[in-house]
């Protein structure tokens, strides 16, 4: 950016919102929690051998998710990378 701001990250969608849990060097862990309770649905973390933003959810829990909602993840993940990206180059 011009003027040397950071990028926005949107974190608040929908049903979902998404608070940062761990800042590493050049990423960071982020907590995906309900609106309407605060639940914790799971986390986007990097995930090294793939290279990417994955989302994790506790394998026992019985959570369900819309298409909608699955797409805000998704949308949440591929914007974060592109935000950590960003920063990077300005910090270069």
């Amino acid at each position: 950016m011009n003027n040397g701001d950071s990028p926005a990250l949107k974190t608040v969608y929908k049903h979902i919102c998404f608070k940062k849990t761990t800042q590493h060097k050049k990423t960071s862990e982020w907590n995906c929690l309900n609106h309407s309770q605060g639940a914790l649905l799971g986390s986007v973390v990097w995930h090294a051998p793939w290279r990417q933003y994955c989302f994790f959810t506790d394998a026992y829990d019985e959570t369900v998710f819309s298409a909608s909602c699955l797409k805000d993840i998704a949308d949440f993940m591929a914007a974060l990378r592109t935000h950590e990206l960003a920063m990077l180059k300005e910090g270069e």
